[in-house]
């Protein structure tokens, strides 16, 4: 019977955190063998161990394989998480392809020179909420089903995750500030040109729906202060939450509505506009807003990989001054 797998790297993400969230979210256990000195790094080369003289290097099945996209390629085959034909798994190359893009920019974040660094800062947040995951939003919207390709667990799924997990540590409002009134249909965006609305994912098991009137001669629309801050209504919206976010939510699941009174309605309250959005909008803004945070949570709660997500497992954290340092002792860059 073959041993873990063991992995060849310093103790930090780099080129091996995903193979590392690979192994995990496939239920394989694996060891870990840290170069902290460059005469570790040398003994590997001196051994013949690194064919190009370079880690991550990871010992599996009786070989010694190096290139991070050779090994997670063969990690995929072999645990079943690399599609069934071959459009499949070119349809998962290409979406790694774009997954790796981002992640590189990131990975790279803590040791750019800090004069650079908010500029890198401000290219990564364009490119996340510009190019990147509105490309996968529409990519799971586009066959509404849970995973990427095939409506089956693969890799593409897997590191799909890892970055957004990587996207949330640059800025957290990146995966919640999606613009919902842009999808919204012509006509009923006309209707409500009177509303800001926002809508916000805040955790796996809870919805905020915030709608705010402005002040408009034409419509007569008035939401006061008073109104938005103290009469708030909590309703339980079983379906509706379940509906808007494509997942199924325990029954405490519940979205908050702030009242609006319209002068025009002699100050009644106007709860038909929840219903109305839910009914309404409701297949548009689960379709734009919910699919990468419901494919989150969905294999975030797979056992393997919440067992990877706690603390205390081979993750790795936020890459820090000290670790930066020690990687430069080590590989003498």
């Amino acid at each position: 019977m073959a041993g873990k797998p063991r992995l060849h790297y310093f103790n930090a993400r780099g080129r091996m955190e995903s193979i590392r969230w690979l192994l995990a979210a496939a239920g394989v256990e694996f060891e870990e063998k840290l170069i902290q000195t460059p005469e570790d790094l040398e003994k590997l080369k001196n051994d013949g161990s690194l064919m190009f003289q370079q880690v991550p290097m990871v010992e599996i099945d009786g070989m010694k394989m190096v290139q991070s996209r050779a090994i997670l390629n063969y990690i995929a085959a072999k645990y079943n998480l690399y599609g069934k034909d071959i459009k499949e798994r070119a349809l998962i190359d290409m979406y790694i392809e774009g997954v790796a893009d981002l992640i590189e920019m990131i990975m790279y974040l803590p040791m750019t020179p800090r004069d650079e660094k908010d500029a890198k800062i401000t290219q990564i947040k364009d490119r996340t909420i510009n190019r990147y995951l509105p490309a996968f939003e529409k990519v799971l919207k586009s066959h509404g089903q849970d995973y990427l390709v095939g409506n089956k667990l693969s890799r593409a799924d897997i590191h799909l995750v890892e970055l957004l997990y990587y996207v949330e540590e640059v800025d957290p409002s990146l995966l919640a500030n999606f613009p919902l009134l842009k999808v919204l249909p012509p006509f009923l965006y006309l209707c409500f040109s009177s509303l800001e609305t926002s809508f916000v994912l805040i955790s796996d098991t809870h919805i905020t729906l915030s709608c705010v009137a402005k002040s408009h001669e034409s419509t007569g629309w008035v939401c006061r202060e008073e109104d938005r801050e103290e009469n708030a209504l909590e309703l339980d919206f079983l379906l509706l939450s379940s509906w808007l976010t494509g997942c199924l939510f325990p029954a405490s699941c519940w979205c908050r509505w702030r009242r609006l009174r319209c002068p025009r309605l002699g100050g009644s309250q106007i709860p038909w506009l929840v219903l109305m959005m839910g009914l309404v909008f409701g297949p548009t803004l689960r379709l734009c807003f919910c699919a990468l945070q419901a494919l989150k949570t969905r294999i975030s709660n797979l056992p393997t990989v919440k067992k990877f997500l706690q603390p205390g497992s081979a993750r790795k954290p936020l890459l820090d001054e000290k670790a930066i340092e020690e990687a430069r002792k080590v590989f003498k860059f």
